[in-house]
């Protein structure tokens, strides 16, 4: 009898063996995902205009070792990202961006970014230090609102996704006046105004960057704007998805 026992513990020690190493063999198979930059990361950063009326100037990429690269919230604007969020010009930012040595990605997106479209751009990671992405663009139909959004690009696993939906910035550095004299977008060249967009007086009391409030419109007794109703938009103004895939 005792010999009966002792086999069958055998037997059961064996497979239970067995089994524990099927089971780690299993484990080891499948592919856990891979977080942290490595040199030649890639990602697709796609950027979706929510707004109903407010074109999205050309993207603005920069990835830099240093957070608030682009922007402090509540400190005044510097001169480059008023040309952005003025006049939605990105290459003063982008210029200034590509002589900071703590900066690994300065690029550009491909153009305007129309109300519900989407526009995906391809980065390439050149420096693992440089982690953190800032998508930046105007809301043109407006004095000086802007998106600019960092994001930690190590935290993104390999053939993951991440999702943010973005605040509208105010520059601070241009009164929210709305008229077709002051503001870069269609609604003021429609109105015949010279849509001058970047000024290098800054005129608003304010000048830093807050949270924008959004548009008045001349439909709520804002006498001096251009802007109707439809050109309001809703705070979050855009979807930014980064894909990591490689």
């Amino acid at each position: 009898m005792k010999r009966h026992i002792y086999l069958l513990t055998s037997v059961i020690a064996v497979a239970a063996i067995a089994g524990c190493n099927h089971n780690e063999n299993k484990m080891a198979s499948i592919a856990m995902p891979t977080t942290g930059l490595t040199a030649g990361a890639q990602f697709d950063v796609s950027v979706t205009n929510n707004s109903a009326s407010q074109p999205l100037s050309p993207l603005a990429l920069i990835s830099s070792s240093q957070q608030e690269q682009v922007f402090a919230l509540g400190k005044a604007a510097s001169v480059e990202l008023e040309h952005l969020a003025e006049g939605g010009n990105n290459t003063p930012l982008l210029d200034y961006n590509r002589h900071d040595s703590s900066v690994d990605i300065a690029n550009t997106g491909i153009g305007v970014i129309p109300p519900g479209k989407t526009e995906t751009v391809r980065i390439t990671v050149n420096d693992p230090k440089a982690m953190y992405l800032t998508v930046a663009s105007m809301l043109v139909n407006t004095n000086d609102a802007f998106i600019a959004e960092e994001i930690n690009l190590s935290t993104i696993p390999v053939m993951k996704e991440k999702v943010i939906t973005a605040p509208t910035w105010d520059a601070g550095t241009e009164l929210n006046t709305e008229t077709a004299n002051s503001i870069p977008g269609p609604a003021a060249v429609a109105a015949g105004g010279t849509a001058e967009g970047f000024n290098a007086e800054r005129n608003d009391i304010i000048n830093k960057v807050t949270t924008h409030r959004g548009v008045i419109s001349n439909q709520e007794g804002l006498v001096t704007s251009v802007l109707t109703g439809e050109n309001k938009f809703l705070n979050p103004s855009v979807k930014i998805t980064i894909t990591r895939i490689q």
